[in-house]
């Protein structure tokens, strides 16, 4: 016990030593604060925001997000040793295991904890913000965080948290421990796709929410009949499936904390390797590697910010050439199979569910319309995670310094990224394409749509994807963390739910939404694909200044943080004039989309609208006056939907009069 407690303090004063334990607890509290005052201010007219089954459901929700805290403290925890070279000198102290993995283990999980309870504080201060909807807001249940906590919270930080610690002490890669966190989300949109994601399927709905590692689909097996006021007063029951799921998984992560302990060697991972041929061939793969870095970096000499135009061939070629290196090294990595293995199994999953929407035939559109599920969340992780590891991975090997002396530039290494990013997102899409076809086929549906597959993928949801990417390279680029750029992407992503307690609605400022579009077997996209296209041009000019932006702050050397001023005059004058041509031309489109949503068209914001109880109430006097009652019409309608108009030609259609006592008046 003696060494117990020192090193249990130790790593607590470590992560609250790091910036990245205060960025993630402020993005907890963030998020809690501005989720609750967005919702509040809104006026759901029907469920009060605070009620103790909203607290579950938020919470629930908010436990989904510890991957990210859990990679960054649990994970890290347990890679740092590699990661500084000092792992075989702390293993050849006397150090005992217990101490090693237990006590580590356990400062990691209560710093992680720490971070998340940080939601219930901005949770309660988004109770009390003023200008909220008193219709809103309920009273105040402490037993609803609480058992929300120890029900929700709790168990699924352990559960994060224990399989963050087995992959990281298997495979001493951040990368992996989080793309296979992403295993449990990946169940999660199983159970969405398999309980129904319109009609529930209530014969599976017990299976499916005791697999879901959540506990999402258990909680609502308590509310799944409740009324309005049975919501908004209740709490909720806390045994059936949800009490059952609780200890299932439970008993999966201490069984994986378990396993985990028993098989872990104390000895350097490289040690096992130089013992075993394998380890030996995994040595001459690594140095080939290294070797092939060396002869990448070993092109024509180019200025770190002015790129002569003798040299533009020379430049191209040498961003060809290392964004095929950044490629292969995303493909020889195991954690991008493993995403990808979790998106072929949720496009599966995504596609199969798709027969809970009563449609007759899987179309494209109803196919793509459920792979919405897989876009969202596993090509959202792949930008996160490889965004930071393009970034961060020459610094991990230590290789930036040798990087930094050559004379290559920062245009080349920024570049090599972002298209490595595309190339990757590119490789993701067109994957779902396949799956998709295939599913068709085997469903003996065999109208493809292929053309219909690359507007909606490409044109439709691509240029979110590939602006996320950019975003993602920029965020690491500016704030010098990886977790602090990852957090940073995540708010961003989640800017919506402040700008919607704000009454902001309109895209130019909301990052990379376009106008609502929808598409219709009768119709297509209509004229909304023409906005479309000129949102997707608004965020890809801007996203071109972010590419911009961050190869002006492409960290270079080791003289340390360099002010704004210096980064400017030491930016050559084509990188000037291409800048203020970029700005020129956001501003312009964006002045054009400006024009013709605000001036020439009214503008109607979403979400102004009054509720309906609030309606309810305002007209409620006026229930039992007489109203007037069409009986018959004949009236012949000519739809023309490509040139927006339609014709309509007929009678006088009669119209009634229903007065007191039933009494029908002709009004002809």
């Amino acid at each position: 016990m003696s060494g117990t407690l020192p090193i249990f303090a130790f790593e607590i004063r470590y992560q609250l030593r790091r910036p990245t334990f205060w960025l993630i607890a402020g993005l907890f509290f963030t998020i809690g604060l501005v989720d609750m005052v967005s919702n509040a201010s809104q006026g759901n007219a029907f469920f009060f925001v605070n009620s103790p089954a909203q607290i579950f459901q938020t919470t629930l929700w908010y436990s989904i997000f510890s991957i990210l805290a859990a990679s960054a403290f649990v994970a890290e925890t347990f890679v740092r040793d590699t990661t500084y070279r000092m792992e075989s000198l702390i293993l050849s102290t006397p150090v005992q295991k217990r101490d090693y993995l237990i006590t580590r283990f356990a400062a990691a999980l209560s710093i992680t904890l720490i971070a998340i309870t940080c939601y219930l504080p901005g949770m309660l201060l988004g109770t009390l913000m003023p200008g909220l909807n008193p219709y809103a807001l309920g009273p105040f249940r402490v037993d609803g965080y609480l058992a929300s906590y120890l029900l929700i919270a709790l168990p699924n930080v352990l559960l994060v948290s224990a399989l963050a610690f087995a992959i990281a002490a298997r495979t001493r890669s951040l990368a992996i421990a989080f793309a296979g966190s992403i295993v449990l989300v990946m169940l999660y949109l199983a159970a969405l796709m398999m309980v129904g994601a319109d009609t529930i399927n209530y014969q599976q709905y017990p299976v499916w929410a005791m697999l879901d590692p959540f506990g999402f689909y258990a909680f609502e097996s308590n509310i799944l009949t409740w009324t309005v006021f049975e919501n908004n007063t209740l709490m909720p029951e806390l045994g059936g499936l949800l009490i059952w799921n609780r200890l299932l998984w439970s008993a999966i992560a201490l069984t994986l904390l378990t396993l985990s302990y028993s098989t872990y060697k104390m000895q350097p991972k490289g040690e096992k390797r130089k013992l075993s041929p394998k380890g030996n061939r995994s040595k001459t793969s690594a140095t080939r590697s290294v070797r092939s870095r060396a002869k990448s970096h070993s092109d024509a000499p180019v200025s770190p910010f002015a790129i002569p135009p003798s040299s533009l061939i020379a430049t191209t070629k040498q961003t060809l050439h290392r964004t095929l290196f950044e490629i292969r090294t995303i493909l020889h990595g195991r954690a991008f199979w493993l995403l990808t293995a979790f998106g072929l199994i949720s496009l599966v999953m995504a596609a199969m569910g798709s027969q809970s929407f009563n449609y007759s035939n899987p179309s494209t559109d109803i196919l793509i319309h459920s792979a919405n599920i897989y876009l969202d969340y596993i090509l959202f992780a792949i930008i996160m995670v490889y965004s930071a590891e393009l970034v961060w991975r020459d610094r991990t090997l230590r290789l930036q310094s040798v990087i930094d002396a050559t004379p290559i530039s920062n245009a080349v290494l920024l570049l090599s990224k972002l298209f490595a990013l595309f190339a990757i997102i590119t490789f993701n899409l067109l994957l779902a394409m396949v799956i998709l076809i295939i599913y068709q086929l085997i469903s003996g549906y065999t109208n493809f749509e292929i053309p219909l597959y690359f507007q909606m993928l490409f044109g439709e949801h691509g240029p979110y994807f590939y602006l996320t990417a950019t975003l993602a390279l920029f965020t690491q680029v500016l704030t010098r963390n990886k977790y602090a750029g990852m957090g940073l992407v995540m708010l961003l992503s989640l800017s919506h739910i402040p700008l919607d307690a704000l009454g902001l609605y309109h895209n130019l400022y909301r990052w990379a939404n376009t106008n609502d579009i929808e598409y219709s077997p009768m119709n297509g996209y209509g004229h909304l694909f023409t906005g479309h296209l000129w949102y997707s041009l608004y965020w890809g000019v801007f996203g071109a200044i972010l590419t911009l932006a961050a190869y002006l702050l492409w960290p270079r050397g080791v003289q340390g943080k360099r002010r704004w001023r210096q980064i400017w005059s030491s930016a050559g004058v084509r990188v000037k004039q291409l800048l203020g041509a970029l700005v020129i031309a956001w501003v312009a489109v964006g002045s054009w989309i400006f024009y013709n949503t605000t001036i020439v068209n009214a503008y109607q914001p979403p979400g102004k609208e009054e509720t309906a109880a609030e309606l309810e109430r305002r007209f409620k006097q006026h229930e039992n006056l007489p109203m007037p009652v069409v009986t018959d019409t004949q009236v012949t309608v000519e739809l023309y939907p490509d040139q927006r108009y339609f014709q309509a030609a007929g009678g006088r259609a009669p119209v009634t009069w229903r007065g007191e006592n039933n009494v029908v008046y002709d009004l002809n």
